[in-house]
């Protein structure tokens, strides 16, 4: 075998495992929702779990004919990620997640379309598991050569993102494997070697040619507008952001809750999806009346009570607002939208059809995550307006374990704090049923106002209800008598219903748009004022406020209710409000059964030895789960920090990764004695504790700098934690291999099992706990497995 190829060789492998994840991530995205991220990485990292059991079965044999084995387990990686857009073809044509609790079925279908998906993770681990079973000793550096390829994916997949799609760049990716398969092989097998990568790159090359597209669910908003007739995909493009899509059809109008009182045709639009998801649209006609109809929707409530100046539109997609407010007679309007994809279409392919709105001298474009924005911005505006709650889609049950952190307190007091002294703040969200979405947005104003020392926050807010949504507008004074009968002369032209609005009480306001359950003005004037704490605890639904530890806006759902609520609804009723929230349960329970099983099966098919056997289960599950807790963490952290999501997410996981790596490069120069351990943990656990109560406070305080200073800094916080992560896994490898190497192996899949779990886990706490708890409980996790050197490290003969 060559060594000099080994390193590349493992680097490259890395690489590919890496984007090959990330392009999974992609495409299901598309397919069917974003929360199959975690799904992904679950599939990863059972994967290479997987690998770990196998290779506890057949050690001597692997290691024997190594020299074959390493490079096929390679060139079988490369081939099952480059038939991957072929698997996901055949086994998810038919599945959709709104069908899993309503056709049994489907659950099969996912799990058949889970185990194609690990094969490339199974063999990229098997072969990087090998490679440390049979080279323990140097472990440090092998280890190094691993998390510096992963560092290096994840950046190099966000950079093809710009130039080809998800499905395209995994053809790409998966040729690296068959090179990492020549660099590995010894000149004695070249010949095998040759012809198996042969093979390979022919069957990746012919499954390229399908040129199939591939299924998109059903329910997403994209799959419905190609279905109107004659519709048609003026534009795709591919970026970090997502696919994007811009669909035109000659019946297609978007006029978001507009009154039963507009009597006139509507423009016709072209819309724009993200990922298959609804992410805006254009109007298309006269410039001068194309947006009079708006006058006619909740978009216009701001311009009824006054006229502000000065505009900042929060995540503005295609910046329908915007073009608004300036057709009211606004002077500057600042529009935060982060898809740079999209707002390129609209200043070139685009700009004639939105009258070269992004080149208005009175429109300032930022390119930006909108938290970040107001968290670095200081100017003040005449008006706020925070981006839709729900989606048009009707998809919100979908993003339940998807954080949102500009629904967040902490968020509407970052608005409040920018508004001029006598600004207004907009928000507006679709109508629910059992009401959850208004609920807590009125819960989130009120609290905010409170905060801010407002004892009467009805007195700041106007509530207007349409037929199919609500609107919230807020201002930093009272309302004036003037601006209320401005607002109530509004509803009358429009056919809406204030629903607080001065001496107008939520339980009386309903005039025009009747509800099939009349409890919302009840439960808002408990809300605003009564007992809303009371509330909160005895509402079926967790309508509390959310903030930047908890910040998962849509989910609802109460455990402790759940019993309750089926006595009411029945599980399908209770699935469709939440399909995100109990899909990420189901994707742990099936985890957690295939785990259990995988961890055990060398137990019960070949005899380990007993000596190390709970060693290993705490130290390296220990490992498995603080690493994937921190992680998790960090990438929240960061995210809000340096405001471009994308980016941030891969910078982060890179930076971890990358240093990570140096940290075991540095740990092939320690020794594996009871005080280096020791210190090496005792600093990792000092460094957790630290950033758990203070790295919220240095990342506040230093939000404003610069993007260069903000990335320099970050890389410099993320560096102690994860240099000393790196260092604890090749400490334990080769504190096995001096006591008992047959352990080695089956460590390498308990890591990966135990990252399993702690990676959907994470979500689940975060969403009933907060970042906060996992942050302390990966501290836990570490701690656990210093314990079991204390009580397990003894002399010369530690285990």
């Amino acid at each position: 075998m060559s060594q000099r190829g080994l390193y590349p060789a493992i680097s490259l492998l890395s690489v590919s495992v890496i984007a090959f994840q990330l392009a999974l991530m992609q495409i299901l995205s598309l397919m069917q929702w974003s929360h199959f991220a975690y799904l992904i990485i679950s599939i990863a990292l059972l994967g290479f779990g997987a690998s770990g059991t196998m290779i506890s079965l057949f050690t001597k044999k692997l290691i024997q004919r190594e020299g074959v084995i390493l490079p096929l387990f390679m060139v079988l990686a490369g081939l099952f990620m480059g038939l991957t857009p072929f698997f996901t073809k055949v086994f998810l044509a038919g599945f959709d997640s709104y069908l899993i609790f309503n056709q049994p079925g489907q659950i099969t279908t996912l799990l058949s379309a889970c185990l194609i998906y690990m094969l490339p993770f199974f063999f990229a681990g098997s072969a990087l598991g090998l490679i440390y079973t049979s080279r323990a000793k140097n472990i440090g550096k092998l280890y190094f050569a691993d998390l510096a390829g992963s560092g290096l994916g994840g950046a190099l997949f966000t950079g093809l993102l710009w130039i080809f799609f998800p499905k395209q760049i995994i053809y790409i990716i998966a040729f690296l494997p068959l090179l990492s398969a020549l660099l590995a092989c010894g000149r004695e097998h070249i010949k095998i070697q040759i012809s198996l990568v042969f093979l390979s790159v022919l069957l990746i090359i012919l499954s390229a040619q399908n040129k199939t597209e591939l299924p998109v669910s059903e329910f997403k908003s994209l799959k419905k507008t190609l279905s109107m007739k004659d519709s048609e995909i003026l534009y795709v493009e591919s970026s970090p952001y997502g696919n994007l899509h811009v669909v035109s059809a000659p019946s297609l109008r978007y006029a978001p809750g507009l009154s039963l009182a507009w009597q006139e045709p509507l423009p016709a639009s072209i819309a724009f999806f993200s990922n298959g998801n609804w992410f805006g649209a254009i109007p298309t006609g006269k410039a001068e009346d194309k947006y009079r109809f708006l006058d006619y929707t909740l978009y216009a409530l701001p311009f009824v009570a006054d006229l502000p100046r000065r505009v900042l539109v929060l995540e503005a997609g295609t910046g329908l607002a915007g073009a608004f407010s300036l057709d009211k007679g606004s002077s500057e309007v600042t529009l935060v939208e982060p898809n740079a994809a999209a707002t390129g279409l609209m200043r070139n392919e685009l700009a004639s059809i939105h009258d070269s709105l992004l080149f208005h001298p009175g429109i300032r474009l930022k390119h930006l995550h909108p938290r970040s924005y107001l968290l670095s911005d200081t100017s003040s505006y005449d008006l706020i307006y925070l981006p839709e709650a729900g989606s048009f889609g009707g998809l919100s049950g979908m993003l339940a374990a998807q954080e949102n952190y500009l629904f967040t307190m902490e968020a509407f007091r970052n608005a409040w704090n920018r508004l001029h002294d006598e600004g207004f703040m907009m928000l507006t969200c679709w109508m629910d049923y059992p009401s959850r979405v208004p609920l807590r947005i009125l819960s989130q104003i009120s609290e905010t106002l409170k905060k801010e020392g407002i004892t009467r926050p009805e007195a700041h807010m106007a509530a207007i209800r349409t037929w199919a949504g609500m609107g919230f507008l807020v201002k930093k004074i009272p309302f004036t008598g003037e601006e209320m009968e401005h607002i109530q002369a509004f509803c009358q032209k429009t056919f809406f219903d204030p629903m607080v609005l001065g001496k107008i009480l939520p339980a009386d306001a309903t005039s025009f748009n009747f509800l099939q359950d009349a409890q919302l003005g009840n439960h808002m004037d408990t809300i605003l004022r009564g007992d809303a704490n009371a509330f909160f605890r005895n509402y079926g639904f967790d309508v509390s406020p959310t903030n930047d530890n908890r910040p998962f806006f849509y989910k609802f759902i109460k455990p402790g209710e759940l019993n309750t609520l089926r006595q009411k609804y029945s599980i399908q009723e209770l699935f469709y409000m939440e399909p995100g929230y109990f899909i990420t349960f189901l994707v742990f329970g099936v985890i957690l059964v295939l785990s259990l099983v995988l961890i055990f099966l060398p137990m019960l098919f070949h005899r380990l030895k007993k000596g190390g056997i709970g060693f290993v289960l705490v130290y390296f599950g220990g490992l498995g789960i603080g690493f994937m807790f921190l992680e998790i963490v960090f990438i929240q952290l960061f995210i809000l920090y340096l405001g471009e999501p994308i980016y941030s997410a891969a910078a982060v996981l890179s930076g971890i990764l990358l240093f990570s790596g140096v940290g075991s490069y540095i740990s092939s120069g320690i020794r594996t004695d009871r005080n280096s351990i020791f210190a090496v943990f005792l600093v990792l656990l000092a460094i957790i504790v630290l950033y758990a109560f203070g790295l919220n406070g240095v990342l506040g305080s230093s939000v404003s700098f610069g993007m260069a200073a903000k990335t320099f800094l970050s890389l410099l916080l993320i560096a102690p934690p994860s240099v000393f992560m790196g260092m604890a896994f090749p400490l334990g490898i080769r504190l096995l291999s001096s006591a008992n190497e047959s352990l080695i192996p089956w460590a390498w899949g308990i890591n990966g099992y135990l990252s399993v779990l702690s990676a959907v886990l994470a979500i689940i706490i975060s969403i009933h706990a907060g970042f906060t708890l996992v942050f302390l409980l990966a501290a836990f996790a570490y701690l656990c497995s210093l314990l079991a050197v204390v009580f397990l490290l003894k002399g010369k003969n530690p285990l």
